[in-house]
């Protein structure tokens, strides 16, 4: 009878912790960085989530928080999250699409005609390796005089790009420039929000906005980091 009493007991712990996501507080935000980033909270040291019913992908959780960075889609999609490996009661996160900065094919163009001397017919500016010619999708980096330069492209578009690295602040910042002449917008501007990154009066800055083209025309969204010394300065819409 005694047994018998336990395992009724035990039936609803089970149906609770089955039935249990372990995360909570979950939020979407779109405007900050290149990536979508989902945020939550949960007690256990790992978060599982699926992208557009792709692969089951983790998360570390920090002092019960976590984050999750999504590439920027056209389209509506979801995510399912959940605190179990297996995504067993996973919370169903819709994130919802963004605009492309230009195609993907337009800012090639753009960005290897910086450097072009048309009565010399020679070209002394930075260029995009050729195997980057015909991507579609993904996400994509390559080297840009010393600094790591990420693309994320959705069927042709191009929908954000990271520049990484550390200082010098103007050899960062010129990098910085180059990527807004590929994407058709004010690059003295770009350079010079990059410029402010520089740190005098503590380990952290930021700088944050939308690069302005005319008194009221405004360009891409831009944010940047300077954390202990690493630099990211992305462009996104």
């Amino acid at each position: 009878m005694k047994k018998r009493w336990l395992l009724l007991s035990l039936i609803p712990l089970a149906f609770t912790l089955s039935g249990c996501s372990h995360i909570s507080k979950v939020k979407v935000d779109k405007n900050s960085t290149a990536t979508v980033t989902v945020t939550g909270k949960s007690h256990k040291d790992k978060v599982f989530y699926s992208y557009d019913n792709k692969k089951t992908q983790s998360v570390n959780v920090v002092e019960n928080e976590f984050e999750i960075n999504l590439p920027r889609k056209l389209t509506n999609k979801s995510v399912k999250v959940s605190g179990n490996k297996n995504l067993a009661s996973a919370k169903i996160v819709s994130v919802p699409k963004s605009s492309a900065l230009c195609s993907w094919s337009k800012f090639i163009s753009d960005f290897n005609e910086q450097g072009y001397i048309p009565a010399t017919k020679t070209n002394n500016g930075p260029q995009l390796p050729k195997s980057f010619l015909h991507l579609e999708n993904g996400v994509h980096s390559t080297n840009i005089n010393g600094y790591k330069v990420t693309f994320w492209l959705n069927n042709g578009k191009l929908m954000a790009t990271r520049v990484t690295g550390y200082y010098p602040i103007k050899k960062f910042s010129k990098v910085v420039s180059y990527v807004a002449s590929g994407l058709d917008t004010n690059f003295d501007q770009a350079e010079d929000k990059a410029n402010h990154l520089k740190v005098s009066d503590g380990p952290i800055k930021s700088v944050k906005g939308k690069i302005q083209e005319e008194p009221d025309v405004y360009g891409p969204h831009y944010s940047g980091y300077n954390v202990y010394g690493k630099l990211t300065f992305d462009f996104y819409k």
